[in-house]
């Protein structure tokens, strides 16, 4: 699945794939599902309450960014995360975060329905 995002007015490929959660485990280190929760939790507690967002969690935002980026457009992304985002102008948590959250979201829907219901085996 792909997804373009228009940052500082340019436009901004993303991709994820099946393999996404390896190559960012690779690439980054850490594991993708829960950097995906905390992002989300943090966002919405800044959200519903004007908090703060953590320096720590803007970094594993821009690291699930730089790498659904990789994905999309490996050979037009710089090789780290600091390389690529010196690249942009900004990078704005709250509109590219549920951008990337969506995508992640239809990547996991099932695309292909069965064609036949299979029968469970009868008991004997």
């Amino acid at each position: 699945m792909r997804r373009a995002v228009e940052i500082a007015g340019r436009s901004v490929e993303f991709a994820a794939s099946a393999a996404t959660p390896r190559n960012y485990r690779v690439l980054i280190g850490r594991d993708l599902f829960e950097d995906f929760q905390r992002v989300a939790a943090a966002l919405s507690d800044a959200l519903d309450g004007g908090a703060e967002i953590p320096p720590d969690i803007l970094t594993v935002f821009e690291d699930i960014a730089w790498c659904m980026a990789h994905e999309a457009t490996p050979r037009g992304v710089p090789d780290t995360p600091s390389e690529w985002l010196e690249a942009l102008a900004s990078l704005p948590i709250r509109v590219v975060f549920p951008a990337l959250e969506l995508l992640w979201l239809d990547n996991l829907t099932q695309t292909v329905h069965p064609a036949k219901k299979l029968e469970r085996p009868r008991a004997r």
